[in-house]
């Protein structure tokens, strides 16, 4: 099985505030009608971070809001457990779904 990488999509912050630009050709002309493009849901959750090669911390059930026990607090430098990922290539991270994560193939046709 050829070898898959994931990405994490964040937006360019910039003074606190992002702007995605104006939709742009391959040649990097604004395109006239930007209307013809669907909107991205991301509503698939995969649990598949790899625990042992991310940085994550847990909340401590002594100071865990109610529910969050044993849950992630942060996640740092993640890593995706691609034999949990399927042929997923957007989703986003169970148990810590602020992650929006695309296959390299999505990032590139981003990019």
């Amino acid at each position: 099985m050829p070898r898959v990488r994931y990405f994490r999509l964040n937006e360019d912050v910039r003074a606190g505030c992002w702007y995605l630009g104006n939709p742009q050709d391959s040649q990097g002309h604004e395109v006239e009608d930007p209307y013809v493009f669907i909107i991205l849901v991301a509503t698939k959750l995969i649990r598949c971070i790899d625990e042992q090669a991310s940085k994550v911390q847990f909340w401590d059930p002594k100071h865990a809001p109610r529910g969050k026990e044993g849950t992630y607090y942060a996640v740092d430098d993640m890593r995706i457990d691609t034999s949990k990922v399927g042929n997923a290539k957007v989703f986003r991270t169970e148990d810590w779904d602020i992650a929006l994560i695309v296959s390299e193939d999505i990032k590139e046709a981003l990019e």
